[in-house]
C-alpha cells in the first residue's frame, strides 16, 4: 500500500509538472490556487538565500554580490508593497557547474509534504533558495533553457507549502534563480536590469506585455523604452534591445503587480479594481485575450495588463487547475490609483512574444481590437470608447468588452493602433515614467569608461523539463 502511494504521487507529480512548467493560466503571476490568487511568499518571514561562490566574469564574488543586492532593493523598496526581505544566508559550499547542478536545482516542484521526493541537497539545505553562477552558460543550455537557448538566466519558485493537490496553497518556501549572461557585454548596469527582472519571478511574477505598439518602427515616440514592463521577456521587432537602465527602473505594471501580490497595509484601501469579461459576439468567451487599462492622463505610462481567462468560478482541484475546463474570458486588474481610465482588448502580435506571455498556443482574436464603451455591443466602432472615473476602494464590475466578431479573421486589427490612442488621450508634457536608475558602476567601485549601453534584459521564468 505504501508503494502504491508513492507511486501515484509520483504520477501526479509528473502531470502537475508538465502543466505547471508553462505559465498558461496566470497573466501576470506565475502560479495561482484554486481560487485564482497568486502564491506568494510568505512576507512576515525574509527570504533565505546561498549564493554560488562563483562571481560574474569581470568582477569580483563582492561585486557580484553587491549587483544582485541592489536588484533585490529595487523590489523590497516599492512603497506600495510589503515585499518580503532577502537574507543572505551563506556562500554555497563549491562552485556549481554542469558537473554538479543536479545537487543544487530540480526539474519537479516539490511541497512540504512530500520533500521525500525532491532528491536535492537544496531541497533539504534549510529551503533556503539558492542563486547560481553560471559562467560557461553550460547548466542554462544544457538543463533550463532547452526551449530558448538564447535565455541569459532564469528564476522562479520550486517548492511550496503543503501537499501537491491543495486547492488553496498561498506560499512559496523556496525558489531559485542562475545568471548565464554570457551575451550581455555592456555594463553593470546591465547585469543589474538582468537581476531585477529574474528576482520578479522568484517573487512570483509572471511576463507581462503592455504597449506593444512601440514594438513596430515608426511610432513617433522619442524613448519607447521607457513605457515597457522589467517584467517584459524581450521587445519586438521595432525595437532593438530593451535598455539596461530601463529594465532597472521599475514600471507601473510591475510596481502594481507586486503589491497586489504583497500589498501594504493601505494599498487595497486607496486603489481601485476593474473587472468584468472579454466575448464574442455570440456571446461565448474569449480566452487568453491582453486587456489594457490606460490612465488617460498618461496612456503610455500607466499602463495595466490581465490576460483573460486567469479566475474561474467551477470547482478546481489544486494548484495548476485552475481554468484547464472551460476557461472564460474574465480579466480582473486591481491596485488602480483613482483617477480616469480607457479599457481596450488586443491580440498578443508578434509570435516570439506570444512565446513569452505564456501562449504556447495559439489564441486569436475574434474580431477587432477595441475599447470598450458603456452598453458594449457586437458590431460597434471598435475605437468609441467610454471614459471610467474610478475612486479609491472602488471596484467597478461589468465592464464587459462583445467584440465584433465571433470567428477569426485574416484581416483582423490585433491591437489599437498608437496613433488612435495618442489621437485620444495625448501623452502629458512631463510623463511619470522617467529614468532613475543608479550609477551601479561607481556603486560598485567598476570602472567603465563611459556610458552604460543597452542590452536584453530578459529570461526564463520557469524550469522546463526535458
Amino acid at each position: 500500500m505504501e508503494m502504491l502511494r508513492k507511486l501515484i504521487i509520483i504520477c501526479v507529480i509528473t502531470v502537475l509538472v508538465i502543466l505547471l512548467v508553462y505559465p498558461l493560466f496566470a497573466y501576470n503571476y506565475l502560479q495561482t490556487n484554486e481560487a485564482g490568487q497568486p502564491i506568494r511568499w510568505d512576507n512576515s518571514k525574509s527570504i533565505q538565500y546561498y549564493l554560488d561562490p562563483e562571481p560574474l566574469v569581470g568582477y569580483t564574488l563582492e561585486q557580484t554580490h553587491m549587483m544582485l543586492q541592489e536588484a533585490m532593493k529595487l523590489w523590497e523598496d516599492v512603497a506600495t508593497a510589503k515585499v518580503p526581505r532577502f537574507e543572505f544566508a551563506g556562500y554555497l559550499p563549491e562552485d556549481v557547474n554542469e558537473s554538479n547542478y543536479s545537487n543544487y536545482l530540480d526539474k519537479f516542484y516539490c511541497y512540504t509534504e512530500s520533500l521525500e521526493y525532491c532528491d536535492n541537497r537544496a531541497v533539504h539545505e534549510g529551503l533556503r533558495t539558492v542563486i547560481i553562477i553560471d559562467g560557461n552558460h553550460k547548466i542554462l543550455e544544457n538543463y533550463l533553457c532547452l526551449l530558448d537557448p538564447n535565455c541569459i538566466a532564469t528564476a522562479g519558485p520550486v517548492t511550496f507549502e503543503g501537499g501537491i493537490l491543495d486547492p488553496d496553497i498561498q506560499y512559496i518556501v523556496q525558489g531559485y534563480a542562475v545568471f548565464g549572461l554570457p551575451s550581455i557585454t555592456n555594463g553593470t548596469t546591465s547585469y543589474v536590469s538582468t537581476m531585477t527582472h529574474e528576482l520578479g519571478h522568484l517573487l512570483g511574477l509572471g511576463h507581462v506585455l503592455i504597449n506593444q505598439q512601440l514594438f513596430y518602427a515608426g511610432t513617433g515616440i522619442t524613448e519607447p523604452l521607457l513605457y515597457l514592463p522589467t517584467m517584459l521577456m524581450n521587445p519586438g521587432p521595432g525595437i532593438s534591445a530593451v535598455g539596461a537602465s530601463y529594465g532597472t527602473t521599475l514600471n507601473y505594471d510591475d510596481i502594481v503587480s507586486v503589491s497586489y501580490i504583497y500589498p501594504s497595509d493601505t494599498f487595497n484601501q486607496e486603489t481601485a479594481t476593474i473587472m468584468g469579461t472579454v466575448k464574442k459576439s455570440d456571446r461565448s468567451a474569449m480566452p487568453k485575450v491582453n486587456v489594457i487599462v490606460r490612465n488617460v492622463q498618461d496612456p503610455l505610462c500607466k499602463a495595466y495588463s490581465f490576460m483573460t481567462g486567469r479566475f474561474c468560478t467551477h470547482p478546481g482541484g489544486g494548484m495548476g487547475w485552475v481554468c484547464l475546463e472551460g476557461p472564460d474570458g474574465s480579466y480582473i486588474i486591481s491596485g488602480l490609483d483613482p483617477a480616469d481610465y480607457t479599457v481596450e482588448v488586443e491580440e498578443v502580435e508578434d509570435e516570439d512574444m506570444a512565446m513569452a506571455v505564456g501562449l504556447y498556443y495559439d489564441y486569436q482574436l475574434a474580431g477587432d481590437a477595441e475599447f470598450w464603451n458603456e452598453g458594449d455591443q457586437a458590431s460597434e466602432d471598435p475605437y468609441a470608447y467610454t471614459v471610467i472615473s474610478l475612486a479609491a476602494g472602488e471596484t467597478r464590475e461589468n465592464v464587459d468588452i462583445i467584440l465584433n466578431r465571433s470567428e477569426v479573421t485574416e484581416g483582423r486589427v490585433k491591437y489599437i493602433p498608437l496613433d488612435v490612442i495618442l489621437a485620444n488621450f495625448p501623452l502629458p508634457a512631463t510623463t511619470a515614467c522617467t529614468d532613475t536608475t543608479t550609477d551601479y558602476a561607481g556603486l560598485i567601485g567598476v570602472d567603465e569608461g563611459g556610458d552604460d549601453a543597452t542590452a536584453t534584459t530578459g529570461g526564463c521564468s520557469l524550469i522546463i523539463k526535458k
